[in-house]
């Protein structure tokens, strides 16, 4: 079964912004390179929408997606997405100690010291640590 959500009545807002995404986008091979042929039939279809841009200037829209579609009973039935993610349970998510990670950091250094290789270490949660 494919489920097409319908977008919603506030894209129009945005369409300014939302056509300026999408060229860029596109510009950046994005859709060619994520987006190709649709890889899996049956399938979800994302409405879209738009809404405020927090801390943007007055009127500035972006688009967002409706993932709570459908929201009236369908034939057969079909459940929203959002209603999936809650109806899953997610084990609680396990950070590192800082010691664990400086272990493993120290061999990975090493492995990439034997290679003559750089070794980059990333985090959006630093202050977790």
């Amino acid at each position: 079964m494919s489920v097409l959500g319908p977008h919603l009545t506030s894209l129009p807002e945005g369409f300014p912004q939302v056509h300026a995404n999408i060229i860029e986008s596109v510009t950046k091979d994005w859709y060619g390179r994520y987006h190709g042929p649709m890889p899996l039939v049956p399938g979800y279809s994302i409405g879209q929408s738009s809404t405020d841009k927090p801390g943007g200037a007055p009127g500035a829209k972006w688009r967002t997606s409706e993932y709570g579609a459908p929201r009236k009973a369908t034939v057969p039935p079909a459940t929203s997405l959002n209603d999936l993610a809650r109806q899953e349970v997610w084990p609680p998510e396990v950070k590192p100690a800082l010691k664990t990670h400086a272990s493993d950091v120290a061999v990975l250094k090493y492995a990439a010291s034997l290679w003559g290789e750089d070794l980059y270490c990333l985090s959006g949660d630093f202050k977790f640590y």
